[in-house]
């Protein structure tokens, strides 16, 4: 019998991939208020996004970048990590 040895790191972990279709309500709802309380620019700036050219999320008449609001609602669903 072999017995193989690794080091773990975080790059070792397998994180299974996420959709648009595992973006919660919740989470965008509290990505649009990082938004309003931040601010357009200051919002894309810390959270390294760009600017949208084409897709607005619109609320209310307020228009949000889309990515951005899709990217920071993602990091905001609850990851499982598989061993």
């Amino acid at each position: 019998m072999t017995l193989a040895y690794a080091i773990l790191s975080v790059d070792n972990f397998y994180a299974p991939r996420m959709g648009l279709s595992d973006i919660t309500r919740p989470a965008v709802l509290d990505a649009m208020a990082e938004f309003d309380r931040l601010g357009r620019e200051v919002f894309l700036d810390t959270y390294r996004f760009g600017r949208a050219l084409s897709y607005f999320v619109e609320i209310d008449g307020k228009l949000y970048d889309s990515k951005a609001i899709a990217g920071y609602a993602h990091g905001q669903v609850p990851r499982v990590i598989a061993f």
